[in-house]
């Protein structure tokens, strides 16, 4: 499996999340972003909290905070809308340069 183009994650959504990790109480959690199938309505972007790593997942990291996509939900991640910070540049996630705000 050829390596993915890495995620950046930026440093709002980086203090949110550890900000959230901190509150469950568990250094090991990571945040898993994926793509499920909507019907009608096109995909739907999920984002929940998971301990474990799948063999096949890619795994990215940022001062800490490790987010982790599965190799299906990677090819469709194209622009997720994670926050709106106006310190910021752009509001949603472009995945062409694969960010993540």
């Amino acid at each position: 499996m050829t390596s993915p183009t890495p995620l950046e994650i930026t440093t709002s959504a980086v203090s949110r999340l550890s900000d959230l990790i901190a509150s469950k109480d568990n250094k090991d959690l990571r945040l898993r972003v994926y793509v499920q199938g909507g019907g009608c309505s096109g995909f739907q972007y999920g984002f929940q909290f998971e301990e474990e790593k799948a063999a096949d997942d890619f795994e990215f990291e940022s001062a800490g905070v490790a987010v982790l996509v599965d190799p299906l939900s990677y090819q469709y991640l194209t622009c997720l809308l994670y926050t709106s910070d106006a310190a910021d540049d752009t509001p949603c996630v472009d995945l062409g340069g694969r960010r993540i705000i």
